[in-house]
């Protein structure tokens, strides 16, 4: 239904474009005909040019495979041999569960609604010589854990059973409504805890709910601990009366034998989209992690260059912002950023993207903002405020700063290394960026440190 109604929006828009093409071409041409041609050429272009969108990959044992190497290539570019040894053990664990047949069930509903319950009564239904082909997790939400095996999510389980008792509450929708890719299964329980004449009207809300939000769940509806049946006995003999509670058995609806239906059917397909959930997000926080990693190491770089220029500076003291001084030591800055995010650049093609950065910062007035920034603050600390180099050390600290936040931000937003004009561009940002008057407290803190310890 979606492919037929996504195909009839596209002739929809493609008629009006070729109507709205050719109508404007028949004004100039003053021939309908012709209009009509030319925008049905066009059309055909638009199509030829426009990409087609690549289908996502069908989870199957290859390509968990595939997102199993593309984290191991990832692995050994972690600084820390504790965190390398970490991911590759959690490998090595989803590498076991993916040669295992069984699928992890994540059993999610809020307290109270019978989850532990429902699975010991599906449990006691298995023959006991069969093997056991479900791995359970019990879930409550929205915090609480009843049982939890560590690194599963209800987003990774290969099937969930959402519990709950009839009741509907908001925050009870809004994680139904999170569950949008797997296997879901929504199971009403305690039955017995509502009126025969309830029962039904709320089976019905609840299935009609469902089915407007997603036509593929299945609805069972059970009881999976019944209240005990209360028994009494009148003993003639004795004039007295016996009473007690009789055990009932569970009521679980068709539940098991869909289980198994599922197991036998689908045990494939979904083992593996839940593999590849699981790898695809730990594909993501590494990559994070990573980035995290790199941009920290980025950072004590530009840190280092910078107070290294003001160090440079406030032992030669001049009167004037020294452009050649400055090109040759943050050349040396983006040498070091520009290898440590896989672009390398020597120093001979650093030198001119330095140079051009620092002039741009110069004409977008860096340079008098700086100074009376730091001016004004040099002035609260009397033995600093004596020393005059200290503008000029501070302010060729603050351009080497910029040059290095702006060099980075390029690199990280997938910039070329070696792109001046964009360069240029991500300088501004962090111009814009670094005009607060905390920022430039901060500088010149630890410019005092540097200054009294060097």
């Amino acid at each position: 239904m979606g492919q037929l109604k996504g195909s009839a929006l596209y002739l929809i828009a493609a008629g009006l474009l070729v109507l709205g093409i050719g109508q404007g071409i028949e004004t100039v041409t003053h021939s309908p005909l012709v209009g009509l041609l030319i925008g049905a050429i066009a059309l055909w272009w638009w199509q030829q040019a426009t990409p087609a969108s690549s289908p996502s990959p069908v989870p199957s044992r290859s390509y968990v495979q595939h997102l199993i190497q593309q984290i191991q290539r990832d692995i050994p570019k972690l600084r820390q041999v504790e965190d390398q040894a970490r991911w590759t053990e959690r490998l090595g664990q989803i590498e076991q569960d993916l040669s295992e047949e069984r699928l992890r069930v994540a059993v999610l509903g809020r307290a109270g609604v019978g989850k532990t319950a429902l699975v010991r009564a599906i449990a006691q239904q298995r023959p006991t010589a069969s093997p056991n082909p479900f791995e359970w997790h019990l879930l409550s939400h929205p915090t609480r854990r009843v049982r939890f095996v560590e690194g599963l999510t209800a987003a990774e389980a290969d099937l969930v059973l959402y519990v709950t008792d009839g009741l509907l509450q908001d925050q009870e929708l809004a994680h139904l409504f999170q569950i949008q890719t797997q296997r879901l299964l929504v199971i009403m329980n305690k039955q017995d805890m509502h009126l025969p004449g309830d029962r039904h009207t709320l089976q019905e809300q609840l299935r009609e709910r469902l089915r407007q939000w997603r036509s593929d769940v299945e609805l069972y509806v059970t009881t999976a601990q019944p209240r005990p049946l209360k028994v009494r006995q009148n003993e003639t003999q004795h004039h007295a009366e016996r009473i007690w509670h009789e055990p009932q058995p569970p009521n679980l609806d068709a539940l098991p034998q869909r289980l198994v239906a599922i197991f036998a059917q689908e045990w494939q397909s979904l083992h593996y989209a839940g593999l590849v959930r699981r790898l695809q997000r730990d594909r993501d926080t590494l990559i994070d992690q990573l980035f995290c990693e790199r941009h920290r190491e980025a950072q004590a770089i530009i840190r280092r260059h910078q107070w290294l220029t003001a160090t440079t500076m406030f032992a030669n003291p001049i009167t004037a912002l020294d452009l050649v001084a400055n090109t040759a030591l943050n050349a040396q800055m983006l040498v070091e950023l520009s290898h440590l995010y896989g672009q390398p650049l020597t120093l001979i093609k650093a030198t001119p993207i330095a140079r051009a950065l620092l002039q741009n910062l110069l004409q977008m007035g860096c340079v008098e903002v700086a100074t009376q920034a730091i001016a004004l603050g040099l002035k609260t600390n009397a033995a600093t405020y004596a020393v005059g180099g200290s503008v000029q050390a501070i302010g060729a600290a603050y351009l080497c700063h910029l040059a290095g936040e702006g060099f980075i931000t390029a690199l990280e937003a997938g910039l070329k290394a070696d792109d001046i004009n964009a360069l240029q561009a991500f300088c501004r940002d962090s111009f814009g960026r670094s005009q607060g008057r905390g920022f430039f407290q901060n500088l010149l803190g630890d410019w005092l440190k540097v200054a009294t310890t060097g």
